[in-house]
């Protein structure tokens, strides 16, 4: 994982935008519902949950959810806890690169995480070996064969790089469609630059993928 996320001033940069506890709102309060909407289990696990954003989103649609979230910054899921303490023991950190200790979870989340990473291929393999029903993920796709890849200066004291990374759709399908017992891969278009993807386990009855809804 890339070190800025350690960095407690940077991560106070992104509180900022993105509002404290329940107060997410506009772009940011959209993408959330969006993926949302697509959770079709009580059971959740938002892998690189941030600040916690999610929960309450969820909570409103879902009141019985059984969620648990963790991520590798220890300042998001200090800020977490601090949004939601009555909720606090349901955030722990973690990490998507090894996730042995988070088994048979009915779906399992991960958001704008894989965007960052300079392998992708590791962390998918976790986040579905943790997948008892349906994950869902977000990326970002290019219209260029093989992707594109970023690395954006981010100056926290010192300059650090932060992988930003636009998928090839072609390989994308290929590789979740490798995964193993995937019954469906459903694609669902937030907006011209992210797309979320429902990867269903089971047996596959009809090969192929639906797209979802623009």
């Amino acid at each position: 994982m890339n070190n800025v996320w350690d960095n407690a001033e940077y991560v106070e940069s992104i509180r900022k935008e993105w509002g404290d506890g329940g107060q997410v709102g506009g772009h940011h309060w959209a993408y959330l519902r969006a993926v949302a909407e697509l959770v079709r289990t009580k059971q959740v696990l938002d892998a690189g949950c941030g600040m916690g954003h999610l929960l309450p989103i969820l909570r409103e649609l879902i009141p019985d959810i059984d969620y648990r979230g963790f991520d590798k910054s220890p300042h998001m899921i200090r800020l977490a806890k601090e949004f939601f303490p009555e909720d606090s023991p349901r955030f722990s950190e973690g990490d998507i690169f090894d996730m042995q200790k988070f088994l048979d979870c009915s779906t399992v989340l991960c958001l704008n995480v894989l965007i960052h990473q300079r392998d992708i291929v590791t962390p998918l393999r976790q986040l579905w070996l943790t997948t008892a029903d349906e994950l869902i993920i977000t990326l970002k796709l290019s219209g260029k064969e093989g992707g594109e890849f970023l690395e954006l200066d981010r100056n926290i004291g010192y300059t650090e790089k932060l992988p930003l990374r636009w998928e090839d759709k072609t390989y994308i399908y290929s590789m979740l469609g490798s995964l193993g017992n995937v019954a469906s891969v459903e694609e669902f278009y937030f907006d011209e630059r992210l797309s979320m993807f429902r990867v269903t386990r089971g047996v596959k009855k009809y090969g192929g993928y639906k797209v979802g809804w623009k």
